[in-house]
């Protein structure tokens, strides 16, 4: 299995290439990496030490990774934070040559955009990159609720606008949605939800919501869930997994002093944390 990853990079700390490179690495899958960003870290820790990368530098990687026969290799394209709608040009232009060169792989869009907290935080015109075109061209998407309510068009506060809006970015041509961060309320208790939304059904992942701001969550539970469907071909199981391996993660990340998710040092839990998720089919 081999993944081209299009996503941001920081040298400190587990957020884009970061965070999904080494769980899928660690999962089996031979990763490829293109960084759409260069940064010491994550702007939550105060400024932007770095850049964005050049949308002409990006496709010259992905170019190079052609020409040296990775994308005849490609089992599936992971994208995550693009930063400008012309680095998305450039990714879709990279992945029509991706599905010709092998016809099986898979698009996995995480539309990375924003958050409840920080609002939309990439180029103003990303949010209708998505809903125009990338979306016609993705097998799969992974959006936060707030991303969710972007594209589905109704703010996501619980399970039912969660399921609205999968369905009118299903429409838009993904088959397969999965909304992360959906408040839900299990036996009185807050939780977080994590829905996927395809042909075949609808399942609801959820375990206790943790009150840990750590960064990177999505970016990582992306990945851990890609990794596993393409080794099992089970997208609710994979979404077990994952959902248990970001539950495990953000509860050892309370002990860092920076809130960074411990994608390594958490290496033996998350793998087998599956049991602290609730799965459960609701259509």
């Amino acid at each position: 299995m081999g993944v081209i990853s299009v996503q941001s990079h920081v040298s400190f700390g587990h957020v884009g290439n970061s965070a999904a490179v080494y769980p899928m690495q660690r999962l089996g899958v031979e990763v490829w990496p293109v960084h759409t960003t260069l940064l010491a870290h994550h702007p939550g820790h105060g400024g932007v030490h770095g850049a964005m990368v050049a949308p002409e530098t990006v496709g010259a990687v992905l170019g190079g990774l052609d020409r040296l026969g990775a994308f005849g290799k490609c089992t599936a394209l992971l994208s995550g934070y693009l930063g400008s709608a012309e680095t998305g040009a450039v990714l879709l232009d990279a992945w029509q040559t991706i599905k010709a060169a092998s016809p099986g792989a898979i698009y996995c869009c995480a539309a990375v955009m924003g958050d409840r907290e920080e609002g939309l935080y990439v180029d103003a015109a990303l949010p209708a990159f998505f809903r125009d075109s990338a979306l016609q061209l993705a097998d799969v998407v992974v959006v936060n609720a707030f991303e969710a309510g972007l594209l589905g068009g109704a703010d996501v506060v619980d399970l039912d606008t969660a399921r609205e809006c999968a369905t009118a970015i299903r429409a838009l041509g993904a088959g397969t949605v999965i909304i992360t961060s959906v408040p839900h309320t299990e036996s009185g208790s807050n939780h977080i939800g994590n829905l996927l939304v395809e042909r075949a059904g609808t399942w609801l992942a959820h375990a206790p919501r943790l009150p840990v701001p750590a960064k990177g969550a999505g970016d990582f539970m992306a990945a851990a869930w890609l990794a596993r469907y393409l080794a099992e071909n089970d997208s609710a199981a994979a979404l077990r997994f994952a959902a248990g391996a970001v539950q495990s993660v953000i509860e050892q990340s309370g002990e860092q002093p920076l809130q960074e998710l411990p994608v390594i040092a958490a290496d033996d839990q998350w793998q087998g944390a599956s049991g602290s998720v609730h799965l459960r089919k609701i259509d």
